[in-house]
């Protein structure tokens, strides 16, 4: 009970972040508790793939010396979510 109320707070958290550097899951390929939850969450997927679209938009609206910095944003914050959600401690 506890490890499945951690991992819904963690699905939670993850729809209300502010930041909008997650890239869309390929369930097809889900490998960490985080993203096994979210592709088995239809609301969470769909979130999922708003910020997706949203990291897209924003990544093609900022000049080119500013994208670096974004996709190293992206890759920190998934870091994080992997490590503060995932039970088995994988990260992507």
């Amino acid at each position: 009970m506890r490890r499945t109320l951690g991992s819904i707070l963690c699905g939670i958290m993850l729809s209300l972040v502010v930041s909008l550097l997650a890239m869309a899951i390929d369930c097809a390929r889900a490998g960490s508790r985080t993203e096994k939850l979210i592709c088995a969450t239809p609301t969470l997927q769909a979130i999922d793939s708003a910020m997706a679209k949203a990291y897209g938009e924003l990544k093609s609206s900022l000049p080119a010396a500013q994208q670096p910095w974004l996709q190293s944003s992206q890759i920190t914050w998934i870091q994080r979510r992997a490590a503060f959600c995932d039970d088995d401690g994988t990260q992507n």
